[in-house]
């Protein structure tokens, strides 16, 4: 999907009513100040590049810029010691990469996902988006529509569990069996299903890979690493859908691992490799087959309660996508994507409907014809992308406003709305 927002942390409602606070303005400023100093003592030692590169937080309300360093066309003002400004009104804001003034930055959106200690972590995950390019680690588009299958759910939950287990171990052959058994994870769900490996491996390359990189540099210590990612374990593992969300957290798990092995793994890490098989390799585990001891994956990975829950959730999830076909079969508003800038929300559920798409909860789509805000009662965009539609029962027209209780549609002058039989579409003056 062209120009994708994540919103990784949406599971905290933001005040956009919210302006910088004095004590945020100094917060903002400190948090500058320390990321400075971490990349400056990593010199390129985890990915042999300069991590010191613009960086900036977006007031989501009033549009307000602060930044660590000028663009190129002199729009920021310095004052004290950082600069300031304002974003322009039409775009979105999300936690991403932008051109401002001539100039790329990483930015967040203000305000901050709490506690506000993961800033630095968000930050500098940003940073390592500007130099993906540079680094040869951009992946092509990827779906991972099969980790909301009951299997990948639970295989994807074992091999957490076997890694966190590795990762606190002492006893490095301890270690390197809860490895092993996270790796027979990885491999038995990988085989389960078409191009898993493909997919998976591109979304953890693209969004694992930074995620890592924000906690690596943001910690001093292991201990201050697992306590770092403690967020992230424990906003993604309680989630009823893993296909936008799960290569943050299994990032930071092999990231992390392979650093305990070698500081500069980095280094050589190619867009081709994949965690599970550079993992095996700087553990000198020779061989993964699917085999395993039920007693030790219960008694350890937790294998039986995982299992038996995960089939419940199963069963109880096929009244809510019969009632999703119904809602979607019923009066609906349909918008054509011609270039889409999509904010999406990893921590939202989605639900997939066969053929018919993906319904998210909750997104947010600007296009040619304007915006579109979707809170809640989901949004149906098709297998190829290229159309969204939300549910019009007691649809409400206010001049270029058109909503429902869960969406709101801010059309641009030259759009209009079209009324055929119970569909409603957009048409261009």
């Amino acid at each position: 999907m062209k120009n994708l927002l994540i919103v990784l942390l949406a599971f905290i409602s933001f005040n956009i009513n919210a302006q910088y606070v004095d004590n945020d303005r100094g917060f903002i400023e400190k948090t500058f100040s320390e990321i400075e100093q971490k990349v400056k003592i990593d010199n390129g030692q985890l990915w042999g590049i300069n991590l010191n590169l613009p960086i900036m937080t977006i007031d989501q309300n009033t549009k307000e810029i602060i930044a660590n360093k000028p663009d190129k066309q002199n729009l920021l003002k310095k004052k004290g010691n950082y600069y300031v400004g304002y974003y322009p009104k039409d775009k979105p804001i999300a936690n991403s990469i932008t051109e401002f003034g001539g100039t790329m930055y990483a930015y967040v959106g203000y305000p901050f996902p709490f506690p506000k200690t993961y800033l630095k972590a968000q930050l500098i995950h940003e940073v390592f988006h500007l130099v993906q390019d540079t680094l040869n680690l951009k992946t092509p588009e990827y779906n991972n529509q099969h980790m909301t299958a009951v299997d990948s759910r639970i295989f994807l939950q074992l091999e957490w569990n076997a890694l966190e287990k590795a990762l606190t171990s002492q006893n490095p052959e301890e270690k390197k069996e809860h490895i092993r058994y996270a790796l027979k994870f990885r491999k038995k769900r990988r085989l389960l299903f078409e191009d898993a490996a493909k997919n998976e491996n591109c979304f953890e390359i693209q969004e694992g890979l930074p995620e890592y990189t924000g906690h690596i540099l943001a910690s001093s210590s292991p201990e201050d690493y697992i306590n770092s990612i403690e967020i992230i374990k424990n906003v993604i593992k309680p989630l009823e859908d893993y296909s936008g969300s799960f290569a943050y957290y299994s990032g930071c798990l092999y990231g992390r691992l392979l650093y305990d092995y070698d500081k500069n793994w980095g280094k050589t890490f190619q867009i081709s490799d994949n965690f599970g098989e550079k993992l095996q390799e700087y553990s000198g585990i020779s061989k993964i087959d699917t085999v395993v001891n039920i007693d030790f994956i219960n008694t350890n990975y937790d294998a039986y309660n995982i299992r038996k829950k995960e089939l419940k959730k199963e069963q109880e999830k096929e009244p809510i996508i019969n009632n999703l076909k119904r809602i979607f079969a019923d009066t609906i508003l349909s918008v054509n994507l011609v270039n889409p800038n999509m904010k999406v929300y990893p921590t939202a559920t989605k639900t997939y409907l066969d053929t018919k798409g993906t319904v998210n909860q909750k997104i947010e789509i600007f296009d040619e014809w304007g915006k579109l805000i979707v809170t809640d009662g989901g949004c149906l965009i098709n297998d190829k992308q290229t159309s969204a539609s939300v549910p019009a029962r007691n649809i409400r027209v206010e001049g270029k406003v058109i909503s429902t209780e869960n969406w709101k549609l801010f059309l641009n002058n030259e759009w209009g709305l079209k009324i055929t039989d119970d569909k409603y579409t957009l048409q261009k003056k």
